[in-house]
């Protein structure tokens, strides 16, 4: 899922509070992955989209999985005559697996808890302002996989957000032109409010959904939909966002969530003295002419009695 830091900048300074969609990228953390990420906000006071690039690495037990992202952003609000804001986000996540259900045999967990604290500082550049937040997140979420090739995630967030604004508002020009025009010296005031900022610290929280698709063992295709909500002390924004990527397993499933493999006779003849043989259910016939073999392979000759031996007799 997209983790990107959102901010409408069409107004003064934090009348449009940052915004933060979803955070954790993947809650399959069997193997490590790469993925391409696609996702759209919609607010009543503008619209947004991001694109984003992100990299999962798991741990040998599938119990931990860093997650990094970069991330591209643009964001119109309604109100600004068509002009856009440009931006880039970096991510770092720390997703905690506990798993409390049995595994299907591609080792897919039928039930986890995940718990997941990140940060991801945001660059936002409009016409004349630009915005910098630095958010502090922690994700806790519960994949439920009813089918061996289905997870379905709820999830909720919350955290706070460190937001600067700095705004560049040019001094008048024509005005400036008039009084040196007169032979007067330009007014120093004009250019003591050029540049301005805000520091806030905003409080989030939202909830979510992510479906995933396991295609196999290497690729997965995740849709997501969330709605948010950020509080200051001027007002609560709500939004909702929604999106889908496609992500590639370059790492095989971890060993340790798959179940034990079939014993290997030929191997264990090579390294364990005599090959291994299915054990017999009870009250199975065992055929008569069942024999063992020694480490070469070669069979053993049935141990020859007196009743054998007279039987033979012609």
């Amino acid at each position: 899922m997209s983790i990107l830091l959102w901010a409408a900048l069409a107004s003064p300074a934090f009348a449009r509070p940052g915004l933060i969609p979803s955070t954790a990228t993947m809650h399959d953390t069997r193997a490590s992955s790469i993925g391409l990420e696609y996702a759209s906000l919609h607010a009543d006071f503008g619209t947004g989209h991001t694109a984003s690039y992100t990299s999962n690495f798991s741990s040998t037990t599938s119990r931990v999985s860093a997650q990094f992202g970069l991330h591209y952003l643009t964001f119109a609000p309604r109100d600004a005559d068509g002009e856009r804001a440009h931006g880039a986000a970096g991510s770092s996540m720390t997703v905690f697996a506990l798993p409390v259900g049995r595994r299907f045999d591609n080792g897919l967990s039928r039930t986890e808890i995940h718990i997941a604290p990140g940060l991801v500082p945001t660059v936002l550049v409009g016409r004349n302002q630009v915005e910098i937040d630095i958010p502090l997140v922690v994700r806790m979420a519960v994949p439920i996989s009813p089918l061996p090739w289905m997870t379905l995630a709820p999830w909720v967030e919350g955290g706070f957000d460190l937001a600067v604004r700095g705004t560049v508002q040019p001094p008048d020009e024509a005005e400036i032109r008039a009084q040196i025009a007169t032979g007067e010296p330009p007014d120093t005031a004009e250019f003591s409010d050029v540049l301005s900022y805000d520091l806030r610290i905003l409080g989030f929280a939202r909830g979510g959904l992510q479906w995933s698709f396991h295609l196999g063992k290497r690729v997965d295709i995740n849709l997501h939909a969330a709605a948010s909500t950020v509080i200051d002390d001027e007002r609560t924004t709500w939004l909702v966002h929604a999106g889908g990527a496609l992500r590639f397993h370059w790492d095989k499933v971890v060993p340790d969530v798959l179940p034990p493999a079939p014993p290997d006779c030929a191997a264990c003849a090579r390294t364990c003295g005599p090959p291994c043989t299915p054990t017999p259910l009870p009250g199975a016939r065992v055929p008569p002419e069942a024999t063992t073999a020694d480490e070469s392979g070669a069979t053993e000759p049935e141990p020859v009695t007196e009743d054998t031996a007279a039987g033979d007799t012609p």
